[in-house]
Formats: structure tokens, sequence, C-alpha cells
């Protein structure tokens, strides 16, 4: 019966942790903050949420951070309207740039997917491989004590048919046996 740990990481909690990180990285802001951020709405310090994060989950949302990287990039480039005239008027929203969202994040996924199955592709070929060297090992001994046994089986047998041999011998000398048994009786009797 295996124990699970009651302060275990579950998948709902790595991908909580992720979402924010990535919302910092985008924002800007420092990977630190998302860490205390995370940490508080999950009860967990701001190092557990560093260290699980830069361990693990990092790895599995590595074109998301890129993703991110360039969406800061982006934000950065465009200008700051803090000094402009707010002159408002009507423009059509851009339909291209939520369709770049959406295809990236489809894109994002489908890759994330064929990520953790090529790892896990990866993993058991890996795992196979080591196996057939143990059998292959293992193959090589049990032929070594096969050819000894049979080895052994064949001096056995020629033990016996010289045993047998000297048997003959004597019966030719007409020896007799006691119960026919391999002892010889006093042929004065």
């Amino acid at each position: 019966m295996s124990v699970i740990r009651q302060d275990a990481w579950t998948d709902n909690e790595d991908m909580m942790l992720a979402e924010v990180v990535l919302r910092h990285i985008r924002e800007g802001s420092t990977q630190l903050a998302a860490f205390e951020e995370i940490g508080a709405q999950l009860r967990r310090s701001a190092a557990a949420c560093g260290f699980r994060w830069n361990s693990l989950v990092r790895k599995k949302y590595n074109t998301a951070v890129e993703l991110a990287k360039k969406q800061r990039k982006e934000l950065k480039k465009k200008p700051k309207r803090k000094n402009e005239k707010h002159n408002f008027t009507y423009s059509k929203p851009q339909e291209n740039s939520e369709n770049i969202t959406i295809n990236q994040v489809i894109n994002f996924l489908a890759s994330l997917n064929n990520n953790n199955s090529n790892a896990d592709v990866k993993r058991e070929n890996d795992e196979l491989k080591e196996e057939n060297e143990r059998l292959k090992r293992d193959l090589i001994l049990l032929q070594d004590k096969y050819q000894s046994i049979q080895k052994d089986y064949r001096s056995l047998l020629d033990i016996m048919n010289r045993a047998r041999q000297m048997i003959v011998v004597n019966d030719d000398k007409q020896a007799k046996y006691k119960n026919g048994n391999a002892q010889l009786q006093d042929a004065k009797k």
C-alpha cells in the first residue's frame, strides 16, 4: 500500500502556478512576485512555488513561456499613452489578433501534447532497451551454465560406460555377485 503525501502538488495546482507565472511574464512583472501571489492562493511558501516551477512545471510550459516573453516585448514596443490627448473614435475591432491568439493557443496545446507523448514514448523505449540488455546478459549466463551442465553430464556418462565395461570384463571372468550387488562372492563357496 503506497502512502500519498498530504502536501503533494496536484495537476490543478501546477496549472494554477503556470497560469500566474505566465501572466506575470506577459505583464513584465517578476517571477518572484508570481511565486508570492500563487503561494498565498495555494497556502505554500514562495520558495516552494519557485522550486516547483523551476524543477518541473517550467519544462512542461516551455513554449508558453516563450510566447509570454514575445507578448511582453510587443507590449513594450507600444508607446505609453500617458501624455496623449484622449481622442476617442470608433474603430473596428481587429479580428486577426484574436484569431492569432487562438491559433497560438491551439498550436501550443498541440505541441505540449506532442512533447508529453514523445517523452512517454522515449521513456518507454529506454526502459525496453534496458530490459533487452538485461535479458541478453541473463541469456549468456544461462547458456554458460547449460554448457557446463552438459559437459558434466558427458563426463558422468563416460564414467558409467567405463564402469559397465569393467563389470562386463569381470563377468567374463565368471564373477559372482551377492544379491545382485556389485560385491563379489567368495569363489570357494
